[in-house]
């Protein structure tokens, strides 16, 4: 123990407040300078939210991803936005939730949501938000590295920006840089299932078939699981040739919301890599109309669009016109 500070507060509405105090508190004890602490001494009520159960729910939204993935963990970011619609960093990870469950309109909105609001957060939260504005609303993807970076540097206990330095290396291809900023972030958080799926598809990328198996068997170990890891371990046996395991992922996301489009969706390109354009159109068909149906609009564009480039690829570029999504006035 090197320091402790307690606090009481009266009432529900002054437990913040309380917590805000205690912290800079300790911050003293711990050695911080009286001249930082004061700089960086921005009342929590003020730099997240003023509501206790805005900031509950956040804070249970982001441990249901960490463990479970995007869906289960949707509720509870659109909870906290409901509750203090002023919780800029709530929409920013309402952002990265739809962004992960292919659906850019809605994590665009969300992300610009929180940009507006980016004056209202703490050093570390106006990093996160600068740096998702830039990775998903603009694509400017080197502004995105050169902020990931600093804010990194900056707090480095924060697990986060490693990761999704990594993610942003990925996007770029340069996969020996992402696997290393990837594996700084699970040093720091060992529990991250998205970090371990991300690193496993790295790893698959680079042909490293058994360091992606060991990645994929460390979380297990963990018993944690996502959707995402799933189509992992699928693009594992496909590369494995393992039919049964292929088919065990399949059965694994039937009927399950946000995971079954998705399982289609590469179905339909294994069918199409060995040359069953029929079958592996019909599996788009279905993907698109189950996306649909679970009110996904912008998933299922991304799975129509996904068939358009492998038409392509098959030669097929008079079938495009029919496939690519329109726009609606």
């Amino acid at each position: 123990m090197l320091a402790e500070e307690q606090a009481t507060a009266d009432r529900k509405e002054d437990v913040l407040g309380a917590l805000g105090k205690s912290a800079a508190k300790l911050r003293e004890k711990l050695g911080e300078s009286l001249a930082s602490v004061t700089k960086y001494n921005q009342p929590l009520e003020q730099a997240t939210t003023a509501s206790l159960e805005a900031l509950q729910q956040y804070s249970d939204g982001l441990r249901v991803q960490r463990e479970q993935g995007d869906v289960p963990a949707l509720p509870y970011m659109k909870r906290a936005t409901e509750l203090d619609p002023g919780f800029a960093v709530a929409y920013a990870a309402l952002g990265i939730n739809y962004s992960n469950l292919n659906q850019p309109n809605l994590a665009k909105e969300n992300f610009q949501k929180a940009y507006e609001l980016r004056d209202h957060v703490t050093q570390q939260e106006r990093f996160a938000i600068e740096a998702f504005h830039f990775s998903y609303a603009t694509g400017e993807m080197d502004k995105a590295i050169q902020t990931y970076t600093q804010w990194a540097r900056t707090y480095s206990s924060d697990y986060v920006p490693r990761g999704n330095l990594g993610a942003s290396y990925s996007m770029l291809g340069q996969y020996e840089k992402s696997i290393t900023e990837i594996n700084a972030s699970l040093r720091l958080e060992p529990d991250s299932a998205i970090a371990y799926g991300n690193l496993a598809d790295d790893y698959l990328a680079l042909n490293r078939i058994k360091d992606a198996k060991a990645a994929l068997d460390e979380v297990s170990k963990r018993n944690l699981d996502t959707p995402y890891l799933h189509l992992s371990r699928y693009h594992l046996a496909f590369l494995e040739n393992d039919p049964s395991a292929m088919q065990e992922q399949s059965s694994w996301a039937m009927g399950k919301t946000g995971a079954e489009d998705a399982q289609l969706s590469d179905e339909s390109d294994t069918e199409a890599y060995y040359g069953r354009l029929r079958k592996a159109r019909e599996l788009t068909l279905q993907a698109v109309e189950l996306a649909e149906r679970n009110g996904s609009a912008d998933t299922a564009a991304v799975w129509q669009v996904n068939q358009a480039l492998r038409e392509a690829e098959f030669g097929n570029t008079p079938s495009l016109a029919r496939l690519l999504p329109r726009r609606r006035l």
